[in-house]
This record gives structure tokens, C-alpha cells and sequence, in this order.
């Protein structure tokens, strides 16, 4: 049976763009998830339809709980189910120094970590429960090498907590709970290179990059990785 994946916020340049191309690249069935980006998300499907694949893009703001309820109606809709959901955007960039920090900026970075989890997981678990079987993994950052934003950070870690305290209860219903915390991470600004990546490997810069948190996505994701959970994976650079 086709297997299913959520990924928020996949229609820009980054990790979920990579992440969408790479699970569809292993036969899933993938749902492009955007907020405003319709082109981009339209190009990657169109990208995945015509290579064999099966993709959908869902326009949902997944900082808001009505546009996450329609994100997964629309997918059980289309698909029927769902196996994979890769959290993704969060807190903005405030880079300001503490003595300058800007008080309601940066409650704004932690509501933005955590309300994707708040919003979409409880009815993700809902539905991984009926197959015993499921991935959740958010994407957060390295605590070894702390952005030069606090707030940022301090969202962040809010994020990191947020879904291990759902590794116990999700357990049971054999569904793993894991954190991917990259440093650094250099965007892959040419959608050629993006796609080109996916079936290279090897071609990909020696920097961190999207492609290298989607293969470690794909590895959760597989047979290999079905006792992984309860980790914060972090990537360095």
C-alpha cells in the first residue's frame, strides 16, 4: 500500500523542498504543503506527477488550526491516510541583542515552534493510530552551535521539548517521534540543483544542505528506522 507524507512548508528552497523531491524519490505519495508560494509548490508537484510520483499541494498557514484541519482533510481526502508528517517553519530571524530583545517578536518565535505540533499532531495521531504504524519528525537546531539569535534559540529548544514529550504516548501505537537538529544549513537556491541532488547524491557541496536532511528523513522514514525514536539527530557543518 502507498504510504502517505505530510511535508509543511515544502515550497521554498530549503529542507522541505528537498524532503518532498527525496520521499517521493522512495514512492511516497507526498502532500506540498505552502503558505503563499502557489508557483513553486505547483512546480514540484507537476515535477513528481510527471516522473511517476503522486503529489498535492495544500495551500494552509500552519501557525493557524483551521488551515491545519483543511492541510490534513485534504490530504485523507486525496489519499486516504497518513504515514509521514515532517514539521517544518517555525520561529522567524530576531537577531537582536538580549538588551535590545524585542519582547513580542520573540513570543512570536516560540508560539510559531510550537503550534504546528499543537494544531496538526493530536488528529496525525488519530490517524497513524489506525495502522499502528507512523513517523513525526520536526525540524528544529543544533544546540552545539546556537544561532547568534536568542530568541531564536530559546524557540527552538521550545520545539525540541515539545515533541519528545510526545515520544511515550506515540509509542504505543508504534508511531517514532523524532528531532532532526541541523546547524547551519545552506539553501539550494537552484530548483535544477535541487532535483539534481536527489538522484546524486555525491554532487551535492560539502556544506550541510537540504539533500543531507532528507536522507536522513528517508532513513526515519524506512523499515531500517522503525525502532528509531525519542532522538534529537543533530547534523553539524
Amino acid at each position: 500500500m502507498e504510504k502517505v507524507a505530510i511535508i509543511t512548508g515544502s515550497a521554498g528552497n530549503g529542507i522541505g523542498r528537498s524532503t518532498a523531491l527525496t520521499l517521493a524519490r522512495e514512492n511516497y505519495s507526498v502532500v506540498i504543503n505552502y503558505k503563499s508560494n502557489k508557483n513553486k509548490a505547483d512546480e514540484i508537484c507537476e515535477y513528481i506527477n510527471k516522473n511517476g510520483g503522486k503529489a498535492i499541494a495544500v495551500q494552509a498557514n500552519v501557525f493557524n488550526k483551521k488551515e491545519c484541519d483543511l492541510l490534513i482533510n485534504e490530504t485523507i481526502f486525496n489519499f486516504g491516510r497518513i504515514d509521514v508528517c515532517i514539521i517544518g517553519p517555525g520561529a522567524g530571524w530576531n537577531a537582536e541583542a538580549i538588551e535590545q530583545l524585542k519582547s513580542e517578536e520573540s513570543m512570536l518565535d516560540i508560539i510559531q515552534e510550537i503550534s504546528p505540533i499543537y494544531y496538526l499532531i493530536p488528529k496525525i495521531i488519530m490517524e497513524m493510530t489506525k495502522s499502528k504504524n507512523g513517523r513525526i519528525i520536526g525540524i528544529a537546531s543544533n544546540k552545539r552551535f546556537p544561532s547568534p539569535s536568542y530568541s531564536y534559540n530559546v524557540a527552538k529548544n521550545a520545539r525540541i521539548e515539545a515533541m519528545l514529550g510526545l515520544v511515550n504516548p506515540c509509542w504505543k501505537n508504534r508511531i517514532t517521534v523524532n528531532v532532526i537538529s541541523p546547524g547551519p544549513v545552506n539553501n539550494i537556491d537552484n530548483y535544477s540543483d535541487a532535483v539534481k541532488y536527489v538522484s546524486d547524491f555525491s554532487a551535492s557541496p560539502v556544506n550541510i544542505t537540504p539533500q543531507d536532511i532528507a536522507e536522513t528523513i528517508v532513513f526515519l522514514c524506512s523499515e531500517k528506522g522503525r525502532f528509531v525514536t525519542g532522538n534529537v539527530i543533530e547534523l553539524g557543518f
